[in-house]
């Protein structure tokens, strides 16, 4: 395996950090490391490096981050401290939620626990690794709560498929994933593969195709609060009456804005926070 870091100029604002640094775990890279943080000022010597285990996941990245954040002059290439390189292995090997879940990449097996589901992914270059505290929140959520079992869902921007393929592993009868992103919907596919989830179980659409079946749970782990604002009116008719609308990927700053937008037409049931990052789970009401 090709091991790379990226090193980001040190002209990038601290307090854009947190954001570049949600963007990246979500995207592949399997650690960060910021050096002399300050969120309060510039210092000429803060650094930020992140590390992928292949290039094509980093230039990816590299390209994303360019357009959003219009950031420049972003390096990758080999990795240089190997002491680093072993602890962010050994860190992202194993991701466990609530002790009831392992995830893990394909490449490293989990430890034996019959207590323990496991569940395969391998992020390529979409959002959904489950290091990131949103998603965590979610999967935290799906292994324990009993309206999962036997439930009809749907992730919508599935990224990965990690919300739809431990939805099924946790009992749910059937799950649609979508995304606007092809390559989502192709992760997802592999991923359900890699966890022997068959087509009936899980059904994958582009965002235009989505049936017309109103679902039991529909989880929208979306990147920042607008796009949750926007799209409402389109989430609320793929739920049915009475079943839950699952929220995430935005800070505790926004979480009023979301929930202003949603409230009128849900019930709020839980609000959950990790990091700063919000879980809401609503009931629609009408």
């Amino acid at each position: 395996m090709n091991w790379v870091q990226m090193t980001f100029p040190q002209t990038v604002k601290p307090k854009n950090f947190i954001y570049i640094n949600a963007i990246i775990i979500e995207k592949g890279a399997v650690d960060v490391i910021i050096k002399n943080y300050s969120k309060d000022s510039l210092s000429p010597q803060h650094q930020m490096i992140a590390l992928f285990d292949n290039k094509s996941t980093a230039l990816q990245v590299k390209n994303t981050l360019c357009d959003f954040f219009k950031i420049l002059n972003i390096k990758i290439g080999e990795l240089e401290n190997k002491s680093w390189k072993k602890q962010a292995i050994d860190k992202f090997s194993l991701i466990n939620i609530t002790n009831k879940l392992y995830i893990h990449p394909k490449w490293k097996q989990p430890p034996n626990n019959n207590n323990m589901q496991n569940m395969v992914i391998n992020t390529g270059i979409s959002f959904g690794s489950g290091k990131h505290s949103a998603t965590k929140l979610c999967l935290g959520w799906i292994a324990k709560s009993s309206k999962i079992k036997d439930c009809n869902a749907l992730d919508y921007g599935c990224g990965t498929g990690i919300l739809a393929i431990s939805s099924l592993l946790f009992g749910a009868k059937s799950v649609i994933a979508t995304d606007i992103e092809p390559d989502a919907l192709k992760e997802t596919k592999k991923n359900a593969k890699d966890n022997n989830i068959t087509g009936k179980q899980l059904q994958v659409y582009t965002v235009d195709k989505i049936p017309d079946n109103p679902v039991d749970i529909l989880f929208a782990n979306l990147y920042g609060a607008s796009s949750l604002i926007t799209l409402e009116p389109t989430l609320r008719q793929l739920i049915k009456i009475g079943g839950l609308i699952l929220l995430s990927g935005f800070q505790s700053n926004e979480s009023k804005y979301v929930e202003k937008a949603y409230l009128c037409n849900f019930d709020l049931k839980n609000r959950l926070v990790q990091n700063d990052w919000i879980l809401l789970v609503a009931q629609r009401k009408f």
